[in-house]
């Protein structure tokens, strides 16, 4: 998420696991994820007719995270990404 960390751009908790669409969709801007880990989806997707609108759907919905709650996405790095890459509007 956070593109180069002070540590290591290769923490588990600096990414996500995403399918093609999403990963593209996430990079982006056009989606994100919220500090209580729900999609948030940019209205710039609704407006873009070159972009599968069943991706509308996944606004709001909770990510599946892996087992261990350690290796979530860190907060950080997801409020980075809402505020230098998210196209709110």
């Amino acid at each position: 998420m956070v593109k180069f960390l002070r540590t290591s751009p290769f923490l588990a908790q600096n990414g996500m696991a995403l399918c093609r669409l999403c990963h593209w969709t996430f990079d982006e801007g056009l989606i994100t994820v919220s500090g209580v880990y729900a999609v948030i989806v940019s209205k710039q997707l609704s407006a873009n007719n070159n972009i599968p609108s069943h991706m509308m759907t996944l606004s709001g919905r909770g990510i599946i995270g892996p087992a261990e709650q350690i290796l979530w996405p860190d907060l950080d790095a997801l409020h980075w990404h809402q505020q230098k890459v998210f196209r709110k509007y």
